[in-house]
């Protein structure tokens, strides 16, 4: 659901194949030459079309105003917004994917952070656009990967593009635009710009935003774990003074999450839903993963599967939920390590100079050719982005940073997630808001550093939330401490093997060795010329025959861009 597909031009062809993806849709228009369709979630789309059917327009996703009172819009906001001309890209927060049209254009807009993306196919003599790659995959009949573009995918800590990973492709992200007339076709992504003002301090505005669904809703409720960006929530919640609200953790019985998110509600008497995760069987597993792979833009790996099957059952409770994905942006966590050993060298800056910081294979199955593709396609996109940022000396080195992050990962790893999440329920990420990521910018790196804005806040909102340790992955250190010191606590508990050893991971791909030796003889996947088929039998057998455990993370990337292989060749 909160997806739409459409085809203008000569639409024939498509219209009854679109009505095969898609038999049932909460909303259909045609007219002339333009067919549009979607499915609809009753939370995160809105749509309108006038009685002489020529004009209309349709909303996937969450509009969230501005100013001191936030709220999440509903129709009637939607239909004033549109109705007033204000532009949606720079005076709304939220996360969305907007179609609009009359009798001879189709206006495409995305939000500017790139939360949302629109898919466009361009034709001889029509257009194919959606909210869903897999949709327009679909329809199309060669759709191979494009190479250069999957380079940082594979190769990086995130992609840096706001390119489409398959040929023939454009990919609306940040700040996406696209007008289609029967003769014209104009396409462009506008990399996000913080404003340099707001009316409101870091802390004022993300109460603000954080507050939004309280407004609209009495059903919200906060994601919390034992960490210190949902912990900073919590505390801006628990300022608010209201009660329409609670909270939810995902379970994983034992792991330091759970337990030390259970005893941080303890003294506000907070209801708390304990959502359950599962670990699916390999038929399940390998289902939703061929349900997801192509939907995430190939973000989603076997590891995260487990959430998934929880914001399912998020959507059977019905809540509005939050969560305090994209927090480490706020306390300075993303490239401090390159910050720290390149400071002193701001004239040395060059993509060639930061390109080795960035580099983070999923795992070495490709042939060579491949690999060359990707790679020169990882340094071409990593130099353009580069590039197109301001001069770190004028902008300053901690911003800078911080700015490359929010351009490059928040489009690229939180954004393709979301349009899967509002399938299912209402859900947003008060870090990932415009007017936050804004404000926190104006807000000196001294005081984000070590998370001294973070602390801060919840010292003065809710000081009992300091009394109990921090948690980073399987790991919990004391609240105290700041992050060089954390990290050498952590590491020494992992020496000393005191820690939380989470093993789901080695559960699902162990699950699924049947699968992956199947696939492997098979002659679809021998036939592949990209893969490499040495290494890929070296990892397998590593794995499975010598029980190489620190070979779990590749193998699942392996297991994870087969299915999505599959999908594609099918």
């Amino acid at each position: 659901m909160s997806s739409f597909i459409g085809v203008t031009g000569k639409k024939a062809a498509f219209q009854e194949k679109i009505k095969n993806l898609l038999p049932t849709p909460g909303f259909s228009f045609e007219h002339q030459s333009l067919f549009i369709c979607a499915d609809v979630h009753p939370q995160t789309t809105f749509f309108h079309q006038n009685s002489d059917e020529q004009f209309g327009w349709i909303v996937c996703g969450i509009g969230i105003s501005s100013g001191e009172q936030n709220r999440v819009l509903q129709q009637k906001d939607w239909t004033s917004a549109f109705q007033s001309g204000i532009d949606v890209q720079t005076e709304l927060n939220g996360h969305f994917a907007i179609a609009k049209w009359d009798r001879n254009q189709i206006e495409l807009t995305t939000d500017q952070i790139g939360m949302r993306n629109i898919f466009i196919h361009r034709g001889k003599d029509f257009t194919l656009f959606s909210t869903r790659l897999d949709w327009l995959i679909h329809l199309i009949p060669d759709t191979p990967i494009n190479w250069h573009t999957f380079g940082s995918n594979w190769l990086a800590i995130n992609p840096f593009s706001s390119g489409c990973i398959i040929k023939s492709i454009d990919r609306l992200a940040q700040g996406g635009k696209a007008s289609i007339t029967p003769s014209e076709y104009s396409f462009s992504n506008t990399r996000w710009q913080p404003s340099g003002h707001s009316e409101f301090n870091f802390e004022e505005t993300l109460t603000n935003i954080t507050s939004a669904a309280l407004s609209t809703f009495n059903k919200t409720s906060l994601g919390l774990s034992g960490g210190l960006d949902s912990r900073v929530l919590f505390a801006t919640l628990l300022a608010n003074k209201s009660d329409i609200w609670d909270l939810y953790t995902f379970d994983n019985s034992g792991h330091p999450d759970t337990e030390i998110a259970k005893k941080l509600i303890a003294p506000f008497g907070r209801n708390h839903k304990v959502i359950p995760t599962s670990i699916p069987d390999p038929d399940e597993l390998i289902s939703d993963l061929k349900e997801l792979s192509l939907r995430s833009q190939f973000t989603t790996s076997i590891a995260e599967l487990p959430v998934i099957s929880g914001y399912r059952s998020l959507s059977q409770e019905g809540l509005y939920t939050l969560d305090g994905a994209f927090g480490e942006i706020g306390r300075r966590r993303y490239l401090r390590g390159l910050e720290l050993r390149e400071k002193n060298n701001l004239a040395q800056w060059s993509s060639h100079h930061l390109h080795p910081y960035f580099k983070s294979a999923k795992a070495d199955i490709f042939s060579q050719d491949v690999l060359q593709q990707m790679e020169t396609g990882f340094f071409e996109e990593f130099d353009r982005e580069v590039k197109a940022m301001p001069s770190v000396d004028e902008f300053g080195i901690s911003n800078w940073l911080d700015l490359f992050t929010i351009r490059t990962r928040a489009q690229n790893l939180y954004g393709s997630k979301q349009g899967v999440i509002d399938e299912t329920l209402f859900h947003f990420m008060p870090f990932l808001q415009p007017s936050v990521l804004n404000a926190l910018l104006l807000t000196p790196a001294k005081e984000r550093n070590n998370a001294k804005l973070f602390r801060s806040i919840i010292q003065q909102n809710a000081s009992q939330l300091t009394k109990l340790p921090l948690v980073k992955g399987d790991e919990s250190y004391p609240y105290w401490m700041k992050d060089i010191s954390a990290m050498v606590w952590m590491k020494t508990k992992q020496k000393l093997s005191v820690n939380f050893n989470d093993e789901s991971l080695i559960n699902m791909v162990f699950s699924l060795e049947e699968f992956v030796r199947d696939t492997f003889s098979s002659q679809n996947f021998r036939k592949y010329e990209a893969y490499d088929l040495t290494k890929i039998d070296s990892l397998i057998n590593q794995f499975y025959d010598e029980g190489d455990l620190s070979l779990t993370t590749n193998l699942s990337w392996f297991i994870s861009f087969e299915v999505f292989r599959q999908q594609l060749f099918k």
